[in-house]
């Protein structure tokens, strides 16, 4: 398109749109702002409003109305929009509704009805939004999106979209009365909705006030209330005071009780306490109690348990005691020889004979000892342990009918 030609077809609108003899000049009628490109509203509802603005202004005066929509549609279009629209050609600049719908196209919303056509809840129903305010938006949106539904198709589709668009309560609401059509759940809706923003203004009666004859609004607070809430709340803290007073108590009584009974007589103890009315302080202390230790007011000066290692200590209890009161085990073959077997060394580790004929490696093999290596048989130990010649040669030997182990421990006498 030229530039004479859009010269022309701006100059053709222009008288088109003026009054001629006859004609009565358009009513005083503000247009609707510029249409804004941000999204806070769509070019659809903009247009619509242009245009029912236009057909009000020029009502009863004779003047081609579309034409004048045509002619004043590039003034109410921002930077963007009047770029696209001057590269229209002069055709469609001449018509209203070419260049309405060429520019919907290019800037309306595509995604809210495509995402309308998908989704039956995609357009809900704002917090604040009036009942009426939403439904007519679902007429729009209905009417955009399914252009060629006939009549029965697009009331179905109205009330499907209307019904998926509320709160569950409303919806609960609409689904008791059993509404069939896009009329009656807009009826009910509307009556759901102002019931409920009534019942949130009405303060509910307390028993105090239910004589009264009156109602009072929310944010109504007598002082006689506050003054009951004040007093009320003082007996409260003085209740709890009292309660955490007896609590402490029963708590020191609960502890004395308890050292008190941690402090009876026992073999264990090594002295009395002050808890106690008799007992003697010969008892050593115990090596597995610890209750002392924990105790609110132990014994400073009882003695530490005996923690020296207990050599003739062993998981069988087995032995008996000689003319000394020393424990010892007697030395017959099965018994002792198979605990104390004479111990040797191979490569640099230790190894041992158990028996006469078992011998544990330090690979845990079962194999003959090497050449170089004595055997130990219960005749050596019979010659070296119960009948010694000689205490010279016996490194193992003491006095005379004492054995002592390898390791140089007294382990009895021999009879």
């Amino acid at each position: 398109m030229s530039d004479e030609e859009a010269q022309a077809s701006r100059e053709h609108n222009a008288q088109a749109s003026l009054p001629r003899r006859g004609q009565s000049s358009p009513r005083d009628i503000p247009l609707p702002p510029p249409f804004r490109n941000d999204g806070s509203e769509s070019f659809q509802l903009w247009a619509r409003r242009y245009e029912v603005i236009q057909e009000a202004r020029y009502k009863d005066s004779g003047v081609n109305l579309d034409a004048v929509l045509a002619a004043e549609l590039p003034t109410r279009l921002p930077p963007e929009l009047f770029i696209v629209w001057d590269n229209f050609p002069s055709e469609i600049q001449s018509s209203f509704a070419a260049a309405k719908k060429q520019l919907q196209d290019a800037f309306g919303q595509k995604d809210v009805i495509a995402s309308f056509q998908t989704f039956p809840n995609s357009r809900h129903k704002l917090p604040n939004e009036p009942m009426e305010v939403y439904a007519a938006d679902i007429c729009r949106l209905v009417k955009e999106a399914f252009p060629d539904f006939e009549q029965n198709a697009t009331e179905y589709m109205k009330l499907s979209r209307f019904l998926a668009g509320l709160d569950q309560e409303l919806q609960i609401k609409c689904h008791e009365r059993g509404v069939k059509t896009f009329k009656d759940a807009f009826q009910v809706a509307t009556q759901a909705e102002r019931a409920r923003q009534a019942a949130r203004l009405v303060q509910p009666v307390s028993s105090a006030v239910r004589d009264c004859s009156t109602a009072q609004t929310v944010n109504a607070i007598s002082d006689s209330d506050t003054v009951v809430l004040k007093q009320a709340v003082t007996d409260l803290t003085n209740t709890v005071k009292e309660l955490s007073k007896d609590v402490s108590a029963l708590k020191l009584q609960l502890h004395d009780q308890r050292g008190r009974s941690y402090r009876t007589l026992s073999p264990h103890r090594c002295s009395p306490t002050r808890y106690d009315t008799s007992g003697s302080a010969s008892y050593g202390h115990s090596r597995t109690r610890h209750s002392d230790a924990r105790s609110p007011s132990p014994d400073r000066y009882r003695r530490s348990p005996n923690r020296r290692r207990d050599l003739c200590r062993r998981t069988n209890d087995t032995y008996q005691r000689n003319d000394h009161g020393e424990r010892f085990q007697d030395c017959d073959y099965p018994k002792y020889f198979a605990d104390f077997g004479t111990d040797y060394y191979e490569d640099g580790r230790q190894g041992r004979w158990n028996d006469a004929t078992s011998y544990s490696s330090p690979s845990f093999q079962r194999r003959s000892p090497s050449p170089h290596q004595k055997r130990v048989t219960f005749e050596d130990y019979r010659d070296r342990h119960q009948r010694p010649q000689d205490p010279s040669m016996d490194l193992q030997s003491g006095p005379r009918g004492i054995y002592r182990d390898h390791h140089g421990h007294h382990r009895g006498n021999f009879h």
